[in-house]
């Protein structure tokens, strides 16, 4: 099948998931760079699940209070398959389906880069439920504040099939298996050892609705454009009015470049870094979003200050 665009880890661009998002109909495939990438972080971990291995966090344990606790591959497997449940809760209204749609290809991207040690084939799983223009059906509430392990909990769910995801397809809410099933995808998927974790952990939710805010008010800034010009030579003081926008302009660039360079961060915990022969493992992902927070509130008095003007 013919591929729009394909995803590396490192170049995504606003503009580009905007473009996939429209259309409704884009196909987005995993480079195959990018694939070699997370198959040989992949090697590594499968190496820490054999008996001699050191203790990870993440990998070849459990989670939290849990930390110490080593787990057998087939534990952990059988874990994982719980794990989502405690998340994936919530309350009120759906989130936009267009954002947790734009959520996968997000998170696709984010683990292509070969970091998070998770399989190929998971994030073509993403892609997949992507190009099938699956959305994950996700309450606004109840994430825990950290990160959007609540969010993330139920793209999980959906990935791997487990009961009581609920998606959006065709204008429809139903079963995730359901819709899967439809859209001619196996309806299950297993998640392997850190799997669960690599989906979960972060804030690509978060990510997903700055990308499409900002996208949208670079559109609304393109459209006043030409009414701003038409309107400069009756305007009391044109010079001023020109300062201004040229400031408008300047902010606006700086918050894009940030919300453009952190939807090609690897933001979950542990992370794997190749030192030649193995690989490093650390603990330091950027699971809070809140430098995206920060701009998104600049960018709200930035259109404040455009509309008031």
């Amino acid at each position: 099948m013919h591929n729009d665009f394909s995803i590396t880890g490192h170049d995504l661009t606003v503009q580009q998931i905007a473009d996939a998002i429209a259309t409704n109909s884009a196909q987005v495939g995993l480079d195959e760079t990018a694939a070699a990438a997370c198959h040989a972080s992949r090697r590594q971990v499968e190496a820490w699940l054999g008996d001699e291995a050191p203790v990870v966090y993440g990998v070849n344990t459990a989670l939290g209070n849990l930390k110490d606790t080593v787990l057998s591959p087939s534990e952990h497997i059988a874990w994982n398959s719980t794990i989502p449940y405690p998340h994936a809760v919530g309350m009120g209204h759906f989130i936009n389906p267009v954002i947790t749609r734009t959520a996968l290809l997000i998170r696709a991207n984010v683990l292509s880069r070969g970091y998070s040690g998770v399989r190929p084939a998971l994030v073509r799983r993403l892609l997949d439920i992507f190009n099938a223009g699956i959305s994950p059906a996700i309450r606004e509430l109840g994430s825990t504040g950290l990160s959007d392990l609540g969010p993330m909990a139920h793209c999980a769910m959906v990935a791997s099939g487990m009961e009581g995801a609920r998606v959006f397809y065709q204008g429809k809410l139903i079963a995730a298996r359901e819709a899967l099933t439809l859209a001619g995808l196996e309806p299950r998927f297993t998640l392997e050892c850190k799997e669960v974790l690599a989906i979960m952990n972060g804030s690509t939710m978060t990510q997903a609705a700055a990308a499409l805010c900002i996208n949208g008010a670079g559109n609304l800034l393109s459209y006043l454009e030409p009414i701003e010009t038409a309107q400069l030579a009756a305007f009391p003081d044109a010079e001023e009015l020109l300062r201004f926008n040229g400031s408008v302009a300047a902010v606006f660039a700086k918050i894009k470049r940030t919300i453009g360079f952190e939807t090609n961060i690897t933001c979950d915990n542990p992370l794997l870094f190749s030192n030649g022969n193995t690989y490093d493992v650390a603990m330091g992902c950027n699971c809070s979003n809140t430098q995206v927070g920060y701009d998104l509130d600049l960018l709200a008095i930035l259109l404040s200050d455009k509309a008031a003007f």
